[in-house]
């Protein structure tokens, strides 16, 4: 059963050491959210995410301990999620991390950078997810183009 937990939430603008994607968005407004995702009861990952707020005036008033930001994105904001850009490596547990996850220091972790971009290209979310290798599972699906099996 999955569940969140907020660490962090606030209202900031894009500066030059914002993520990359956002490097023509300085001084655009965004929020910086920083959730604790559970299984079971069990922290399996943390996200730091950065959202850029304007088609989404308001998104801090949402309680995404429990609210889904695609969901509200989609159907509060009427924005049209078309892809997400996904990069994924191994990294070694912080302090920091370790003692969120409750994993020893050291311990493996999945590094997850991924880029939200809606239906006109524009980027709207940039998310740095940090999940234990033993309660999560990367898999990916891809279609070959021409071909009408996957």
């Amino acid at each position: 059963k999955p569940s969140s937990q907020v660490l962090h939430l606030s209202v900031k603008t894009i500066n030059d050491k914002s993520p990359k994607c956002f490097s023509d968005k300085i001084g655009v407004p965004c929020l910086f959210l920083t959730r604790l995702r559970f299984g079971d009861g069990i922290p399996i990952g943390l996200q730091e995410a950065i959202i850029l707020t304007e088609r989404c005036p308001g998104l801090e008033k949402y309680d995404f301990n429990t609210a889904s930001l695609y969901r509200i994105l989609t159907e509060e904001y009427g924005l049209e999620i078309s892809e997400i850009y996904h990069i994924v490596n191994a990294v070694l547990a912080s302090r920091k991390y370790a003692e969120l996850l409750e994993i020893n220091v050291g311990a493996p972790l999945l590094l997850e950078k991924s880029i939200t971009y809606l239906a006109d290209g524009e980027p709207i979310e940039a998310t740095t997810s940090y999940f234990r290798v033993d309660r999560h599972e990367y898999s990916v699906r891809f279609r070959y183009r021409g071909s009408k099996r996957i």
